[in-house]
């Protein structure tokens, strides 16, 4: 835990320390880990396991106490999450009505990850902005990077009833179009990039 929180360096590579906790599992293992020591306690899950490959699997944190969620071990550094508007991390739990209806009577493959996108769908954040204005000056503003994430977890139709494309196209109006849009997002990456190999 203590090599994780002040920061690592994966092993043959030459990049600055990051805090690396291994995807969901350590992700979830690291959560167990560091929150048993206030008496928090958390249990991992397994949201999605391929039959055929071992190495096709997913876990998330359940805080058993408060009988809450992740979507996802991966949820808290998600783009969506991490870049502007950033979530807080009780926006990103979910009870256990929906990780039921998510992860044991849906499609448990299609469903991981799930909740950033939800949230994303009422404020879009700039990541998701910064790839609306690139679909839309690819000519794809309807089949590129944005439907391609979401189109596991909406049809296009039920898609279109969301409103997000209204709101995409008025919040990058709001922020000043598409320009803007594109140096904010380079400003909040490049200040996530920094934070990530600070002590």
């Amino acid at each position: 835990m203590s090599r994780i929180i002040s920061g690592t360096v994966a092993a043959g590579r030459n990049q600055p320390l990051h805090h690396i906790t291994e995807g969901c599992w350590g992700t979830t293992a690291f959560l167990t880990a560091m929150l048993r020591t206030v008496n928090i306690p958390v249990a991992r899950e397994v949201v999605y396991e391929n039959p055929k490959s071992r190495k096709i699997s997913h876990a998330t944190p359940h805080f058993l106490s408060e009988d809450l969620y992740l979507s996802h071990g991966d949820d808290p550094y998600s783009l969506l999450v991490r870049l502007r508007p950033s979530l807080t991390a009780s926006q990103l739990l979910i009870d256990r009505q929906l990780f039921r209806q998510w992860f044991e009577s849906g499609d448990p493959a299609n469903n991981v990850g799930r909740q950033p996108f939800e949230l994303a769908l009422a404020d879009p954040p700039i990541s998701l902005l910064k790839d609306y204005v690139d679909d839309s000056a690819g000519g794809a503003m309807k089949t590129g990077k944005v439907w391609q994430a979401y189109s596991r977890y909406y049809s296009a139709a039920e898609l279109e009833k969301t409103g997000l494309w209204s709101r995409l196209e008025q919040k990058t109006a709001t922020l000043g179009g598409a320009e803007a849009v594109k140096k904010e997002y380079k400003a909040a990456f490049d200040a996530l990039q920094k934070s990530l190999s600070e002590p």
